[in-house]
């Protein structure tokens, strides 16, 4: 005898003798789903509508309230209508008021403006207008129990913009709404999602909002085709925009008409938001293009220097020049193995670690998709250290600049000196706990950090690194407990004046090797005398973050005799003050030449790529437009280097 098909429905009938009710509605609550099965192929489409119960229940309001997810699933068929209502007038949405699981299932399964019928048809408003939605979180829960709602049902499009929530009210209920449903933000009304209100949002709650985001969210497209960045170039907001466009959102997503958000910027004449779109790649209409090409609008002078910028670097060919030493040896370039050392080289620089992420993406662009899979060995200074674990860590260049524009309001609370602690955190937010070893291992990598240990005189260069070789000046065993990936970091950007030491110890690796090739190098040498290798690193690129000349006046420290000598004195003693800083974190020049050298001495091709900055980029610089401004010349300036570029693209194959 077959339990399910004998015993079950002999039971299920003396149950519906006793009760005069249908033996579906206690298959339901017993969970005999094999029984449901054969019961719903037996009688047809219309099963979920075809039965009620004494107190006037469907199914599926049985299931919504005492099944499961997967028994609402089966029994919702295309007749039924979630609209439907029970003798206390209940629709499925209350009776799972206390089932998360099976609103969730119902919100992905019904529009918005059905949803909104549910929540009208338990307020018992007799015309199906606009809800009225609660105001405040101390308001959900009253009136959820008042209508016997669930209080995780509400399109956060919707309760989110209406209910001008505290900062404090909106943490409880976001953190309550994920609980319930990870993708409650992704919920659509009248097409759109939360992202597409974004900009009404003050700037703390978009953080907030986007701290429970996913990219697929933000790149939601609504019945027109477009997404949230659609709607923040045709109102510009360019806080907004760079938080959203930091978060993973896509610039280059077209809608129906065909038209990207750029077009809608660039219909507007907002030169903030178009060059921010220039800075990250962004696609245009090329009727939109032309029309303001050849308008006199403030963009148009925007987009004559853009595009004749790029233009000038189209066409080149490659040019060897025989008085420079890679040149010479990339005309007979051996073929690379699987086995040859390829080294990355960062320099360091607060936030001018943008513009070596451009310099690394224009590059890209001519080496092609695969250029960061070929160093093996990468290592930075201060900025370049956060950038070096980003490359590691995320194999993505655009992902790392994304970071940078997230990270910078974080990490630069306040006025100099930071305390550090935004610092902290965000690093430990991006990379977590592991150590460099850790990462290293991950993905097959060698990376190298410098570290100036300051208690010390002289100060001491501390390489911390993934991999083990033959130091006699820092042993990193002897630290413990071992340090994360994290707090290296932390501590090779520890500027002076800018963040304190870690440890009271440890400082900004620039202190000593702001351009840290030569000791990367150094390594590199140290490697192949241990295993007994010889000229195994092929090739280092080198990656400045932007060097800008500065004219020093005269120095003349003689003896004052006026008070006018005695402010010259000083002023002359500050001026020797800057003299001194700049030779101690020189990343150019003569620290270059050195790496070229030693490089060539080693069989090695070596390529340094860094901008000449027209204006100063403050290592705390958070101005959007003024990192977007020296992002473009970095776009522009990276076509004289073209050249170089195409060299090594052509040894990279």
């Amino acid at each position: 005898m077959n339990v399910v098909n004998d015993i079950v429905p002999m039971m299920l009938r003396e149950k519906e003798i006793q009760s005069e009710c249908a033996p579906v509605f206690f298959a339901i609550i017993a969970g005999f789903t094999k029984y449901i099965k054969d019961q719903k192929e037996k009688a047809g489409m219309g099963f979920s509508m075809s039965k009620v119960n004494r107190r006037g229940d469907t199914p599926v309001h049985v299931a919504a309230q005492y099944g499961s997810a997967g028994l609402v699933q089966l029994l919702w068929d295309e007749c039924f209508d979630p609209l439907v209502r029970n003798n206390d007038g209940h629709t499925i949405l209350q009776a799972a008021r206390s089932r998360p699981d099976i609103v969730k299932y119902i919100n992905s399964h019904v529009k918005s403006e059905v949803c909104d019928q549910m929540i009208l048809l338990a307020q018992n408003q007799p015309k199906p207008d606009e809800p009225t939605y609660p105001k405040s979180f101390e308001t959900i829960l009253e009136y959820t129990i008042k209508n016997n709602l669930p209080h995780c049902l509400f399109t956060p499009a919707v309760i989110l913009n209406k209910a001008q929530f505290s900062f404090r009210d909106l943490e409880t209920v976001l953190r309550i709404l994920y609980v319930q449903d990870s993708k409650f933000l992704g919920r659509l009304h009248n097409s759109k999602n939360v992202f597409h209100s974004f900009d009404t949002f003050p700037v703390q709650h978009q953080k907030l909002l986007l701290s429970y985001a996913t990219e697929e969210m933000i790149n939601t497209r609504d019945s027109e085709g477009q997404s949230s960045m659609h709607y923040i170039a045709k109102k510009g907001n360019l806080a907004s925009f760079i938080l959203l466009w930091s978060h993973g959102a896509d610039v280059n997503i077209q809608d129906k008409k065909t038209l990207y958000p750029m077009d809608y910027a660039l219909q507007r004449d907002d030169v903030d938001i178009v060059k921010a779109f220039l800075a990250f790649d962004g696609k245009a209409n090329e009727l939109v293009l032309n029309s303001v090409m050849k308008s006199r609008k403030k963009s148009a002078e925007t987009l004559q220097k853009h595009f004749k910028a790029l233009e000038e670097g189209k066409g080149q060919s490659l040019k060897h020049d025989n008085k420079n030493p890679t040149h010479r040896r990339c005309q007979k370039f051996p073929d690379l193995s699987k086995n040859d050392g390829i080294v990355l080289s960062i320099d360091g620089g607060g936030m001018k670690g943008i513009l070596a992420l451009q310099l690394l993406k224009e590059i890209e662009k001519v080496v092609g998709n695969k250029f960061l899979g070929w160093f093996n060995h990468i290592g930075g200074t201060s900025t370049g250290s956060m950038i070096t674990l980003g490359l590691v860590k995320y194999g993505n260049i655009d992902h790392v600049i994304r970071q940078y524009f997230r990270m910078k309001d974080d990490i630069f609370i306040g006025s100099r000196p930071y305390s550090g602690e935004g610092l902290e955190n965000a690093l430990l937010n991006e990379f977590g706990r592991d150590t460099l070893k850790q990462l290293g291992e991950k993905k097959n990598i060698r990376i190298s950090i410098p570290v100036a240990r300051v208690d010390i005189s002289p100060p001491q260069l501390y390489m911390f690194r993934s991999y083990d070789v033959n130091d006699t000046t820092f042993d990193q065993s002897s630290l413990k407990p071992e340090w994360g990936a994290a707090k290296v970091v932390r501590a090779s950007s520890a500027a002076p004046s800018f963040f304190p030491p870690v440890d009271g110890k440890f400082m900004d690796g620039g202190i000593i090797a702001n351009n840290p090739a030569v000791d990367i190098l150094t390594d590199c040498q140290r490697l192949e005398f241990e295993r007994n290798e010889r000229n195994s690193t092929k090739i280092i690129v080198s990656i400045g973050t932007g060097a800008m000349e500065k004219k020093i006046e005269n120095i003349d420290l003689m003896k004052p005799t006026t008070m006018g000598g005695i402010v010259n004195t000083f002023n002359q003693l500050m001026h020797l003050k800057d003299v001194f800083i700049e030779q101690l974190t020189a990343a150019d020049g003569v620290t270059v030449e050195r790496a070229r050298w030693m490089a060539e001495a080693m069989g090695m091709a070596f390529f340094r790529f860094t901008p000449s900055l027209e204006l100063p980029v403050a290592i705390d610089e958070k101005d959007d437009c003024a990192l977007l401004d020296a992002m473009l010349a970095v776009k522009y300036e990276s076509m004289t280097m073209r050249n170089d570029m195409l060299m090594l693209a052509s040894i990279l194959k």
